[in-house]
């Protein structure tokens, strides 16, 4: 795993943290990881930033998003820019990420989008702009309903251990499905085995 390289593309809020997450649990794994932050780390505050203060412990290269780098070189890049918060059109730095995500594919590297492509809307599946069309996507928590298989591939859900009785508050019917592997592959409406 060592000779693998993954690139994360990070954005300023939860998803963003949620990338850097992943990307110390990689590290740690003793893969090559190398994060693009929109936020500088030592701006960084709230999630992002104690997520990022834990992340300069482990072995990862940290760089702004104006540094140079080579997105379709990375054996794996991750879209962790704009989760469920997207509002309007992304913005220029966003879209930045977002096109270095759309090159990679290009180029033939897989792309992993956590929760939501960036720059989808979520409960809708529109996109008021660049949107990254990778070739996974790890949802979070529930499958949102804007996804579809030709903007989001393969669909897979992560228990992220939200307790029965929230969902229930939220008038959501809820049985945990994921089981012991915390994550489960789903398949779109229509589809059959």
């Amino acid at each position: 795993m060592a000779d693998r390289r993954v690139l994360l593309l990070c954005g300023a809020g939860g998803n963003g943290a949620a990338g850097v997450c992943a990307a110390r649990h990689l590290a740690d794994r003793g893969v090559s990881v190398e994060v693009v932050t929109v936020t500088p780390p030592q701006r960084a505050d709230g999630v992002l930033g104690q997520q990022l203060l834990t992340l300069a412990e482990a072995p990862a290269r940290i760089m702004r998003w104006d540094e140079a780098f080579m997105a379709a070189s990375a054996d794996l890049v991750v879209d962790a820019v704009i989760g469920t918060g997207l509002h309007g059109e992304p913005r220029a730095v966003q879209r930045g990420l977002i096109r270095a995500a759309l090159a990679a594919s290009e180029a033939g590297v897989p792309v992993l989008s956590l929760d939501v492509p960036s720059g989808l809307d979520a409960d809708t599946g529109l996109a008021a702009g660049d949107v990254v069309m990778p070739s996974m996507t790890l949802t979070l928590g529930l499958p949102k309903p804007g996804l579809r298989r030709t903007t989001a591939g393969d669909l897979w859900v992560a228990d992220l251990g939200i307790p029965p009785g929230v969902f229930a508050r939220a008038g959501i019917a809820f049985a945990p499905f994921c089981g012991a592997s915390g994550r489960l592959e789903l398949r779109y409406p229509g589809e059959s085995d």
